[in-house]
């Protein structure tokens, strides 16, 4: 077997010791990081930045809050939102939730900030207030997924139907395959 990432031949212990892909982990990381700007670089670091300031405030409002942006990229905060005469300032920044559920973000000075708004990458918007302050975005319901009617806890406000992948790929062969057998014209599968 082939190193994904450099092509050499992978040892034989490696393999059968889990399925392994990548010959060390500097490869692995390597791999990891051209795919991150393969995906990543149309949009530069400021764009991205500027997009993410942008989805916090569609979430904050879609919570109730007057939202307020900073005109200059360069501002003490990102956004200032009121609510109930209470003002509080709120800084955006980016992070990265790895497969062990673990979230990976830039540390920011706390005394700066009331509120932290952590955006990953597939749109998620994780808030963890600073010292001494309220929690506004990270309650929890539980819900029934739509396919296994399995309960499961997420976000208040989510959009989260299904309690897994899984799910929602059945979820989606079962509609197409629905679809598929009213569209044919003798019953049949297409």
């Amino acid at each position: 077997m082939l190193c994904l990432n450099c092509n050499k031949a992978i040892s034989l212990e490696k393999i059968n010791y889990r399925n392994i892909k990548y010959c060390s982990k500097e490869c692995r990381k390597e791999r990891a990081r051209k795919q991150y700007v393969k995906v990543n670089k149309k949009n530069s670091s400021g764009t991205v930045g500027a997009i993410n300031e942008l989805k916090v405030a569609i979430d904050l409002f879609s919570k109730g809050y007057s939202v307020f942006r900073a005109l200059s990229p360069n501002s003490i905060y990102d956004l200032i939102i009121l609510k109930s005469n209470e003002l509080t300032r709120v800084e955006v920044t980016t992070g990265h939730k790895f497969v062990n559920g673990k979230i990976s973000y830039p540390q920011k000075d706390n005394s700066k900030f009331d509120l932290l708004a952590v955006v990953i990458d597939d749109g998620e918007i994780i808030y963890n207030p600073s010292a001494n302050y309220k929690n506004i975005g990270n309650e929890k319901e539980i819900r029934k997924c739509n396919f296994c009617q399995k309960e499961f806890e997420t976000r208040k406000n989510s959009r989260k139907i299904f309690c897994s992948f899984k799910c929602k790929y059945r979820h989606w062969d079962l509609m197409i395959l629905n679809f598929n057998q009213k569209s044919s014209p003798n019953g049949h599968i297409l």
